[in-house]
């Protein structure tokens, strides 16, 4: 396998499959999806489409929102409310998805280094190694992951007795990382769908911006 934790555990990402349909896996590791998914801005995202509706459908807040005419013309709900609604509700889907279903290893520990140093003491017994090592045979077995990429493998007593705490460890944070495939890349497509709408109105107001200002500029 190329990962060798024992050698370095920080080497999570020297991992290259081959094929888009690898790539897409590799990029939507818990790992990564947490950088969003783990953030104190993606959970509180979670409660987003409660708040908006309750923006977008109260009269009140609404009526408020347009300020004069520059952000709506026609005194209905703006499409850039909309679309700021959309974008936080995907957001928040992605997220509450992040929350229910990514590995409590990868959740708490950003890398196999992180893990390995904050509970080597605690898998460092004969009952937690055994439990470690079930946990990567079952994952094994279930991978998706070609076997050139794996460690060799071993049985369950050869690994009780020959392997290295930190070689278990990081291959164990390995295939959490990589666990239900389908269910991170469809979090990673909420995530990407949430912020290109996010981003609608936010270059809608910048293109209108620059486009008074080179009218106030010109005269035009």
């Amino acid at each position: 396998m190329q990962e060798n934790v024992k050698g370095n555990l920080n080497s999570d990402l020297e991992f290259r499959p081959v094929g888009a349909p690898q790539r897409v896996s590799e990029w939507s590791k818990w790992n990564r999806l947490g950088v969003i998914g783990g953030s104190a801005l993606g959970k509180a995202a979670i409660a987003f489409p409660v708040l908006g509706y309750l923006i977008l459908f109260n009269d009140y807040a609404v009526a408020y929102l347009k300020i004069h005419s520059s952000f709506c013309l026609d005194c209905s709900v703006s499409p850039r409310l909309y679309a700021l609604y959309i974008g936080g509700f995907f957001i928040a889907v992605g997220s509450l998805l992040y929350t229910m279903f990514c590995p409590q290893v990868v959740d708490r520990h950003a890398n196999a280094h992180d893990f390995y140093e904050s509970e080597k003491d605690y898998y460092d017994t004969a009952q937690h190694r055994l439990f470690l090592i079930n946990h990567i045979i079952a994952l094994s077995i279930n991978s998706y992951i070609a076997a050139e990429y794996m460690y060799p493998a071993r049985s369950a007593e050869e690994m009780m007795k020959q392997t290295d705490l930190s070689e278990l460890m990081g291959q164990h944070y390995f295939l959490q990382n990589r666990s239900m495939r389908w269910l991170r890349i469809a979090i990673l497509w909420f995530y990407l769908v949430g912020f290109i709408f996010l981003l609608i109105p936010t270059a809608m107001t910048f293109f209108q911006v620059v486009r008074r200002g080179i009218s106030t500029s010109f005269g035009l």
